[in-house]
């Protein structure tokens, strides 16, 4: 399980969410994982941590050809190996 935040930087605009629709769509692109976009990030599901990380590679290289100049991007990673746990069964844990 990561936790993606992608802030692009030097669009001319205050506004990210033209460029974070972007990002999303791009994240679609991969096969076999769970996305949940939230708020102030996106939460990608999957069994292959390379697999989420090229992702967020290629979708990096995807905003740089669309002008953004630079990307600042926060990535949180759960790896757990003991049991299968979604995103959704952990919040269920603390509600």
């Amino acid at each position: 399980m990561v936790m993606v935040t992608v802030v692009p930087i030097g669009t001319g605009s205050p506004s990210v969410r033209k460029w974070v629709k972007e990002a999303i769509k791009e994240l679609k692109k991969l096969e076999g994982i769970k996305l949940t976009p939230q708020a102030m990030g996106t939460v990608i599901e999957g069994e292959d941590l390379e697999l989420i990380l090229r992702g967020i590679a290629k979708l990096h290289e995807h905003l740089h050809e669309l002008g953004v100049i630079r990307i600042h991007t926060i990535i949180t990673i759960d790896d757990r190996t003991d049991k299968v746990q979604s995103a959704e069964d952990k919040v269920k844990g603390i509600n």
